[in-house]
């Protein structure tokens, strides 16, 4: 930061400080930390809920407030609410001194890469990271005259404005492909269809092997909320608790046994090739002789038909603990399209496959730019 700037500990300059919190008969914004895009900010969904359903671990806040995530930092999760709601307790409701700081001005610092690296410092434990509070309102903030600050957040602005709508029409771009393969998931299950069973389909993939030393696995995750997209995490033995492991290979399917985690199915891309997961995922692969492409299946895990389908090859009262029944999956039966459908998918696939690729790497770049103004913002050469 620049030299000649003051500074002044988080937690004076912006403490910690709920809003009113609404009546329990209200119904508010509840903001959860997957409706936050990393990096940005940006709110993906808004939910309303009725407070009293919302449990007794929450904050509030209103458009006064920073909401910073303190869980998983490194996501770099910093939201400057526009109304009034109530929030996820990981979200810390910072209320600026507007005597000495400007809301927008601390929110920029938050995401900038000077904070970023402080607390992916001052990160501790392993499932569940989280910035260390103490050293995170110990934690020097600059505070230059309110007017140079102003003139920073507009030039941070003017620049980062250019990024905001490169964003926004890639993600529109995207959605579009969304609905795409939305259209394709019913048009390819109809109920005069011909169908077979998956277990005619696909060989289940049994075999695990212990787990020695951590380090030279590589594991992969899957996110959940039904987008079935895989991620990479290279985890310690501290975090990993499981004995034995599933080697993944490309083209393999995975679906979760516990129901809590429905929609978390992933195909397996080429990068994951020879990664493994937990044995709470079931592998399974297409049989060498199957008259079914991988997009076909791919198509039907992700419909809500399969969904149902899969409910009901579960077992237990508990909704949550639900287990999946590996014979009574075997059993579901699977639409079988022509092979001219087939071909058609599998092209409208690839085209979005290929799109949604150069669309991560587009972010990842955006990331890179973003990150390179605030570093140059805060250093006091903008």
């Amino acid at each position: 930061m620049k030299n000649s700037w003051d500074t002044a500990p988080l937690g004076e300059v912006a403490p910690k400080s709920d809003a009113p919190m609404p009546a329990a008969t209200s119904k508010v914004w509840n903001l959860s930390l997957e409706d936050v895009e990393a990096n940005t900010g940006r709110i993906l969904k808004r939910v309303e809920t009725i407070v009293s359903e919302l449990g007794s671990a929450k904050c509030s806040f209103d458009s006064r407030h920073v909401l910073y995530s303190k869980l998983r930092p490194y996501l770099n999760k910093v939201v400057l609410p526009d109304s009034a709601g109530v929030g996820t307790s990981e979200l810390i409701p910072l209320l600026p001194d507007t005597s000495r700081l400007c809301r927008d001005f601390l929110a920029w610092y938050l995401r900038s890469p000077i904070f970023l690296n402080f607390s992916k410092t001052n990160t501790r434990g392993a499932n569940l990271p989280r910035v260390a509070m103490k050293a995170l309102w110990e934690h020097e903030v600059p505070v230059p005259p309110l007017n140079e600050q102003c003139r920073i957040v507009g030039r941070i602005q003017d620049a980062i404005g250019h990024i905001a709508e490169i964003r926004i029409l890639h993600n529109q771009r995207v959605e579009e492909l969304v609905e795409i393969k939305r259209s394709l998931v019913l048009g390819v299950v109809p109920d005069n269809q011909k169908r077979l069973s998956l277990g005619e389909l696909v060989d289940w993939i049994s075999e695990t092997e212990p787990v020695t030393d951590t380090e030279q696995y590589k594991f992969a995750g899957v996110k959940s909320f039904g987008c079935g997209l895989f991620h990479s995490a290279t985890r310690t033995k501290s975090d990993f608790k499981y004995p034995s492991v599933r080697r993944l290979r490309q083209g393999d399917f995975t679906y979760p046994k516990l129901m809590a985690w429905e929609g978390a199915f992933g195909m397996v891309p080429n990068q994951l090739d020879g990664f493994v997961v937990s044995p709470e995922f079931v592998v399974f692969r297409p049989k060498e002789t199957a008259t079914i492409c991988v997009e076909v299946l791919d198509t039907y895990f992700r419909s809500p038909f399969c969904l149902d389908d899969v409910r009901k090859a579960s077992t237990g009262t508990n909704k949550r603990r639900r287990r999946l029944n590996p014979k009574a999956f075997l059993n579901l039966e699977v639409p079988v399209p022509s092979q001219e459908q087939q071909e058609k998918l599998r092209a409208v696939y690839h085209f979005a496959d290929r799109a949604e690729l150069e669309w991560q790497e587009l972010q990842a770049r955006l990331d890179v730019l973003q990150s390179a103004i605030l570093y140059k913002a805060f250093s006091g050469d903008f």
